[in-house]
């Protein structure tokens, strides 16, 4: 009994966080090796926005900053504070890239979505 107990111990997958299967990489009774990606889980109580800022932005923006992101597939804006800046600006491009956490409770975001920045 123990070791049928061992076993099945092994068959159970408790995710890190809460959230959404996105995509599944492995089915049913299928065997996969240690290691191999099963499925990706998206934690969708927690949206973090990535965004690519002109550097002369640099001169105003800072960490805590409220900014207003407008998302295309929804057709409104939510509001978001700037978590962390890059270090580094791509002197091609002249941009630098911009993290911000979205601060309002919005269940019909789902990753992925794309829009502006103001």
């Amino acid at each position: 009994m123990d070791a049928a107990e061992a076993i099945l111990s092994k068959c159970e997958i408790r995710a890190p966080f809460d959230g959404k299967v996105a995509e599944l990489r492995a089915q049913p009774l299928q065997y996969v090796q240690p290691g191999q990606p099963i499925l990706d889980l998206v934690d969708d109580g927690a949206f973090e926005v990535v965004f690519l800022a002109p550097s002369r932005w640099l001169r105003w923006l800072e960490r805590g900053q409220e900014i207003q992101i407008h998302l295309d597939e929804t057709g409104r804006a939510y509001g978001a504070t700037v978590v962390r800046i890059g270090a580094r600006v791509d002197a091609v491009s002249e941009t630098v890239k911009v993290y911000a956490a979205i601060t309002n409770n919005a269940p019909e975001l789902v990753a992925g979505m794309s829009g502006a920045v103001r």
